[in-house]
């Protein structure tokens, strides 16, 4: 089975799987947009149609985007964005300019700064299983594969699932992809992404024991509805190996589900540590709180949480 029959396999497979209760009124009515593009064509042109909407942020003119370029090149330095900037551009982004060689963009310059950020707190290794709830269409797991080979699992609805496929299976012609079409149960177990280095699955998918090393969310969850937010924390907090790290970045609020969503809600537990607790150093509407999992149980974040909240109002 070619790469393409097997993301069309899979998307076909949760699509027609689909528990609905996980699309919110946001995600409804944006992939309500996109209906007639999940087809070869539109994969080719994913940054360049509707395919992309409210998963790649885009600057509003060059001036824009240049700015954004050179805060984030006084920050990290110019070695560090080389490192990181893509060598090609699949998708056919149209909203970029090139910079020794390689494609800047919007969405790339975000993720730049996320994966700085989280790598001068978080250890990363080629043994490392990150699972990341709500990717996107994968820009960030193609950073931490590109620098760290950890190995990744992206959980997410099946029109991101369809890009994120498609864009990590060309980024990476020689890794090992495991699809929604190829798992035969409702539960990812540890025994299941041995002989894997991507695991690419919908929200109904249950994991179970699978030691996580790092959970990511960025941007994603301000989306969800309250339920499925205390959902994903389950599984979260049910994975989270000790001494791991859960990245939350996320709007300290927004209401495009129907209610709002305050990131000062979020249903924590007492087992976390305070690694990183700050306004995005480019979104000042985003938070970044990194926790650690700890084996005691702690006031601290809870306390930060009360913080936020004040803020927030």
């Amino acid at each position: 089975m070619t790469k393409i029959d097997r993301i069309k396999s899979s998307f076909l497979k949760s699509a027609n799987d689909y528990e609905i209760n996980y699309k919110s009124m946001h995600w409804t009515y944006y992939n309500n947009l996109k209906e007639g593009l999940y087809n070869l064509e539109g994969l080719k042109e994913f940054r360049n149609n509707k395919l992309n909407l409210n998963i790649d942020d885009k600057s509003e003119n060059v001036e824009q985007l240049m700015l954004l370029f050179k805060k984030l090149l006084e920050k990290v330095g110019e070695g560090y964005i080389l490192k990181n900037l893509d060598r090609n551009n699949i998708g056919n982004n149209k909203h970029f300019f090139k910079y020794k060689g390689g494609f800047v963009d919007f969405n790339l310059l975000h993720q730049i700064n996320i994966l700085y950020e989280i790598t001068s707190l978080v250890k990363f290794t080629q043994n490392s299983i990150v699972c990341e709830i709500g990717g996107g269409y994968g820009h960030l797991s193609k950073l931490l594969l590109n620098n760290f080979n950890s190995k990744i699992i992206l959980i997410d609805l099946p029109e991101a699932n369809f890009l994120s496929s498609y864009y990590l299976m060309e980024n990476f012609k020689d890794l090992k992809f495991l699809l929604y079409s190829e798992i035969n149960k409702k539960n990812l177990e540890k025994k299941d992404i041995i002989n894997y280095d991507v695991v690419i699955i919908p929200p109904w998918v249950k994991v179970d024991g699978v030691d996580i090393d790092v959970f990511i969310n960025i941007r994603s969850m301000m989306e969800m509805t309250t339920d499925i937010i205390k959902t994903y924390f389950s599984t979260i907090q049910k994975n989270i190996v000790l001494n791991g790290f859960f990245i939350n970045i996320n709007r300290y609020l927004k209401n495009s589900v129907g209610s709002n969503v305050m990131l000062s809600d979020y249903p924590y537990d007492n087992y976390w540590a305070i690694a990183s607790s700050k306004q995005n150093d480019f979104q000042p509407h985003v938070h970044q709180l990194i926790t650690k999992r700890i084996d005691r149980s702690g006031e601290g974040l809870k306390k930060e949480l009360k913080s936020i909240e004040k803020f927030t109002k």
